[in-house]
């Protein structure tokens, strides 16, 4: 066993507030001004943070924001990443 206790919540309330909600790709696409299939095959070749949920695609907010302020500086690695990737 890891030693951690269960979190004990008190109501639903209290879980939801945990998570941040997740956007689906269509509204993930319109956050970015990009059709939704562009990125689906984004997160699918790992382009863009998301999770796909059975065969649903689900993005978080803060991470899609962190990966504009991240590919808008050129020597970050995930700028040189999307660069070197043969289309």
């Amino acid at each position: 066993m890891s030693g951690h206790s269960p979190m004990s919540l008190s109501s639903p309330t209290e879980f939801d507030s945990l998570f941040e909600p997740l956007l689906d790709s269509d509204g993930a696409a319109q956050l970015l001004k990009i059709h939704p299939k562009t990125l689906q095959r984004m997160a699918r070749r790992g382009e863009i943070p998301g999770v796909q949920i059975g065969k649903l695609w689900r993005f978080g907010r803060s991470e899609l924001n962190a990966w504009m302020e991240c590919i808008g500086k050129r020597s970050h690695p995930c700028r040189l990443k999307l660069e070197r990737r043969p289309e």
